[in-house]
């Protein structure tokens, strides 16, 4: 049985060769990442579209019952 010992320097050769797919995968990854943040961008623009139209309601609901307290008075 025979080991192949590589130097330091025939690995670190290998570790900067880029194989094709590397840069595949790498466009891959970013072009994800940009959908996920453009994703987080719409969540959050309805997050505060949601959150405005909650404190409208809150801000109705408040008006409603003053109204009826007054009334019942």
């Amino acid at each position: 049985m025979r080991l192949h010992v590589s130097s330091s320097s025939e690995t670190n050769d290998k570790k900067l060769e880029a194989k094709p797919d590397d840069h595949a995968d790498d466009d891959y990854v970013a072009e994800h990442q940009r959908a996920q943040q453009i994703e987080r961008q719409k969540q959050d623009e309805s997050l505060d579209e949601l959150h405005s139209a909650v404190k409208r309601l809150g801000d109705m609901s408040l008006n409603i019952s003053t109204e009826l307290d007054t009334q019942n008075k």
